[in-house]
Order: structure tokens, then sequence, then C-alpha cells
């Protein structure tokens, strides 16, 4: 199962840290971070480029990372998360979606749920109660974490997860 990590501002994964999700979950690497009033995004395949990438970026705010393990599609960095929803809003997904992906498909269920299910949505419908709900209902058994351009990262399923040193992990594959 994939690892999405959500960070606070004035933090960054310790690189040992980051490694061991890398290695727990070697298909595919990415990382989202706040950027003013849009959200940046940087995916790839490559070990040596995430790491660069990440240890080179300044994070004045939230980011998330993520590090996936296939559960289907193809293994290319379309497949990587986080994905974009829009200009200001990024989500990673860690587990299965209760989704259909259709036969013959390159994309993962993630993607296919980000085109399907998320298409046009916004920060301010994804905070709204009743959303909330569906997209757990979406994500039973796994989790969302939704980053916006401001504020403060929405992650479904919370409870599921585990907070370390102010870092909120969706998993224990980063230990």
């Amino acid at each position: 199962m994939c690892i999405i990590a959500v960070v606070p501002p004035g933090m960054r994964l310790e690189l040992e840290t980051l490694e061991t999700c890398m290695i727990n979950n070697s298909d595919g690497f990415g990382f989202a971070f706040q950027l003013g009033e849009k959200v940046g995004i940087y995916t790839t395949m490559g070990e040596d480029s995430f790491i660069k990438k990440y240890k080179g970026t300044e994070f004045t705010g939230w980011h998330m990372v993520h590090c996936r393990i296939s559960t289907g599609g193809d293994l290319t960095t379309r497949n990587c998360h986080p994905f974009r929803v829009n200009e200001s809003l990024a989500f990673a997904h860690n587990g299965m979606l209760d989704i259909t992906v259709p036969k013959g498909s390159k994309d993962s269920d993630t993607r296919v749920f980000r085109d399907t299910i998320l298409a046009g949505c916004d920060i301010r419908e994804i905070k709204r109660k009743a959303y909330q709900r569906l997209l757990a209902d979406y994500a039973r058994g796994s989790k969302l974490a939704f980053l916006p351009s401001r504020g403060t990262p929405l992650i479904i399923n919370r409870q599921d997860g585990v907070q370390e040193d102010g870092v909120w992990y969706s998993n224990t594959s980063y230990e």
C-alpha cells in the first residue's frame, strides 16, 4: 500500500524517513506544496531525482509526499501522486478505491477517481460535510489527503493514519 505524509509548515521529512518511504513504496514518487495561489506538484519514477528535487524545494507552507505501490495502472508518472484537481488543489490517495476502472485502462484507480469524481471540484466543495461523507464512502479502508493552495490540508479517514512529531502518515511504512 502507498504512503502519504502530510507535513506542516516549517518542517520537512528527514532524509532517512523519506528513503524508507521510497524503499517500501517504490513504484513512483511525488510531492505537492503550497505556492501562493497555486499548488506546486512534482512527480517522478526516479529515486535520485525525487530526493534531489525534495531537498532543493523551499516549502513555505504545508506540503505532502506520496510514494506509490501500484495496485493497478501502468508504472508511469501519469499514475504518480499527488494529482492536481485544479490549480489550487492537489490530492493523494492510499489504498484501493471503490471505482470502476475501464477494462484495459493504463490508468490507476486514483487517476480515474480524479478524472470522474473530483472533476471540477474545489476546496469549498470538499470541505462540505456531505461531500466528505461521499469521499469517505469511496475511500472505505483508504485515506485521501487534499492540499489546498492556502490553509490546512483535509484528510479523509485521518483516524486510520499515524501522527508522529507533527507529521501525519497514512500508514507505518515510513518506519
